[in-house]
């Protein structure tokens, strides 16, 4: 059988029981095999293959951390592969998937001041807000929330949609101001009005994708408007994270709020700072 072959049966297999973009991705990973041997058998991909792939992706423009993934979802299509005994080993216990660190300064609770105070209220930036005083609600599960999932206007009750877990969250008085003016400013069903309700499951998948980048396209203009580092749907959640390590909170209690699954996730996650922001975080530290 060749990888192609496998490849395929997998996303049909997991085609209603992974999210949209798990398999948008899965799919974007396997057209970069697609280009390099369509044709490759499962039996023949050993250390020398894996690394010819890689070096067919560097040579042909791809980052270090896209490289990364794509082996990430290799690997774990091969190791689909061992476990239904398609396959006698995978590869890739002798191959090492290297990330590029990237340091970023995130953004700091200064800089949500600014964006509180300073910023057009639009759907995006309330929605973005909305997050950060969530403890980082994902931008999937912010576009998916219904008007009925806000109970008594004091909490959101959902699931996740990236694991299924359930999510039971008090609103602190500015996440409850926000739902309240959103409850009030239209008449869908959504909380907020970035996708229509009640989409078969690609059509929402889609929808979100491009909320996603109207959204990123209006932050770019706050970005410039309040002179922040940057400002995307992804920064609220790194934002809140920043916020707690700098108010002390411990790790543990920090991955619980993000829903990790893993504290290595959250430590990783964390490891991303860049020197100025931890330098912020010390010196806040010694501020006693």
């Amino acid at each position: 059988m060749t990888l192609i072959e496998f490849w395929e049966a997998r996303l049909e297999r997991e085609a209603e029981s992974t999210a949209w973009n798990t398999q948008r991705k899965l799919r974007s990973h396997l057209n970069k095999v697609l280009k390099f041997e369509y044709d490759v058998e499962l039996t023949d991909i050993d250390l020398d293959w894996l690394h010819r792939f890689e070096n067919f992706m560097r040579q042909t423009g791809n980052k270090q951390n896209t490289i990364a993934s794509t082996m990430s979802s290799l690997k774990s299509t091969l190791q689909q592969a061992v476990d239904r005994d398609v396959l006698q080993k995978n590869p890739f216990k002798k191959y090492k998937i290297r990330k590029s660190q990237t340091f970023e300064r995130a953004i700091m609770i200064e800089d949500v001041k600014n964006i509180e105070e300073n910023a057009e209220r639009n759907v995006y930036v309330d929605a973005w807000l909305f997050s950060f005083y969530c403890a980082g609600v994902r931008i999937g599960d912010i576009c998916r929330l219904y008007k009925e999932q806000v109970i008594g206007g004091k909490k959101i009750e959902y699931k996740m949609h990236k694991n299924g877990k359930r999510v039971s969250l008090p609103l602190n008085p500015k996440a409850q101001a926000i739902a309240e003016k959103w409850m009030r400013a239209h008449d869908g069903a959504r909380l907020f009005p970035l996708i229509d309700a009640h989409l078969p499951r690609d059509e929402e998948g889609r929808q979100i994708k491009r909320a996603t980048s109207r959204g990123n396209a209006v932050f770019k203009e706050v970005v410039k408007q309040l002179d922040l580092p940057h400002m995307s749907w992804h920064a609220a959640r790194a934002a809140f994270a920043t916020y707690m390590v700098r108010k002390g909170t411990d790790i543990d209690t920090i991955r619980q709020l993000l829903k990790h699954s893993s504290i290595v996730t959250t430590q990783e996650y964390l490891a991303s700072r860049s020197d100025d922001q931890l330098g912020d975080i010390v010196s806040d530290a010694m501020d006693f």
